[in-house]
C-alpha cells in the first residue's frame, strides 16, 4: 500500500536497472511521463504482464486527490496505445480518481480496505517465536536473498498481483525511509517479509506475505510487531495498511493489531486499450 506517494530520501536506484543494489535486466519500455503537477501520472509494463501498463499515479491514496479532465486521461489512453500497450491497470486508487477512471472506461478489478492505527502506545512484545531480522548490508545485495522475497511475494499474490524486482524497488522507494524485515524458521530459510515506509509520521505497511505452509504460526504478527516496533522508533504517532476487502484472514490480523477501517477505501481498476473491456 501507499506505494505511489512519496520518494524515499537518498535511495539508491532501484527502478528498472537495479533492487536493493542487485543488478536486474532493463524493461523493454522505459517508464513514461504522462502528467507532472500537484498529482503525477506516470506508465511502466505490468510485472510480468509487458503489454499491459502500470499506471502509476502519486498522491492516489489520499481522500481529496483528483485527477484532471476526462479529455486529458483520453490522451494517457491513447498514448500507451501508440506505445503497444493493449491494456492498462492502476495501483490502488481512492474514490475520486476512481470515479474519474470509470468515465474513460475503466472497471474496477479489486477492492481494497484502507485501515488505520495509533502507533502512540507502547509496542507489544512478542513471544517466542521465529526469527525476525531487517534485511539490510551484504543481505541487501545478494540475487538469492531478493528472488526469495520475490518468490515469496509471488506465492502469496498470485500470479497477478505479485511483485517484481521493478515493482519491489518502487516500493522500497516509495517512501522517505523504509526497512523490510524477513521471518526466518529452523535452518535459517525465510518464510515471510514485511515491508515497512514512513513519511513525516505517518507509518505505511506497504507489503505483508507468509508462505501459505507456514500461515497460522503467528509469523505475521510477529512481522507486524517487528514493523510497529522500528515505525515507534522513528516517530511515527500513526500506520496505515490496506488489504484486499474480501481477504479476511489479513483483515483479522490487523484488527487484531490496532487496526480500524477508515471511511473509504480504495480499487484497482483496468481497461484493454484494443476493445475497451476489461479482462477478467
Amino acid at each position: 500500500m501507499g506505494r505511489e506517494s512519496w520518494r524515499q530520501r537518498g535511495a539508491p536506484r532501484l527502478g528498472a536497472t537495479t533492487v536493493f543494489g542487485v543488478r536486474t535486466r532493463n524493461s523493454p519500455r522505459e517508464t513514461t511521463v504522462l502528467w507532472s503537477g500537484a498529482v503525477a501520472v506516470s506508465a511502466r509494463p505490468w510485472p510480468r504482464t509487458r503489454d499491459w501498463a502500470y499506471l502509476l499515479i502519486t498522491g492516489a491514496h489520499t481522500a481529496d486527490s483528483a485527477l484532471p479532465g476526462d479529455d486529458i486521461v483520453e490522451g494517457w489512453l491513447s498514448r500507451l496505445t501508440h506505445l503497444g500497450y493493449v491494456g492498462v491497470r492502476t495501483g490502488a486508487v481512492s474514490p475520486d480518481i476512481a470515479r474519474t477512471l470509470s468515465h474513460n472506461g475503466f472497471r474496477s478489478v479489486q477492492d481494497l480496505t484502507l485501515l488505520s492505527a495509533d502507533l502512540s502506545g507502547r509496542s507489544a512484545t512478542d513471544r517466542q517465536g521465529p526469527s525476525i531480522r531487517p534485511l539490510r548490508g551484504r543481505f541487501l545485495s545478494r540475487h538469492s536473498v531478493v528472488d526469495r522475497i520475490l518468490h515469496i511475494d509471488h506465492v502469496s499474490f498470485g500470479e497477478r498481483w505479485a511483485l517484481d524486482h521493478t515493482s519491489l524497488g518502487e516500493a522500497v522507494r516509495a517512501t522517505h525511509r523504509s526497512r523490510l524485515f524477513v521471518a526466518r524458521v529452523a535452518g535459517g530459510v525465510p518464510v515471510g517479509f514485511v515491508l515497512a515506509g514512513m513519511t513525516d509520521s505517518t507509518g505505511f505497511i506497504q507489503r505483508l506475505a507468509v508462505l501459505p505452509d507456514h500461515r497460522g504460526e503467528g509469523i505475521g504478527l510477529h512481522l507486524m510487531n517487528a514493523a510497529h516496533r522500528w515505525l515507534r522508533s522513528r516517530g511515527c504517532s500513526t500506520a496505515i495498511v490496506n488489504t484486499e476487502t474480501a481477504n479476511e484472514p489479513a483483515l483479522r490480523l490487523y484488527l487484531r493489531c490496532g487496526y480500524a477501517e477508515l471511511p473509504y477505501g480504495l480499487q484497482v481498476l483496468e481497461r484493454n486499450l484494443t476493445t475497451g473491456v476489461t479482462e477478467a
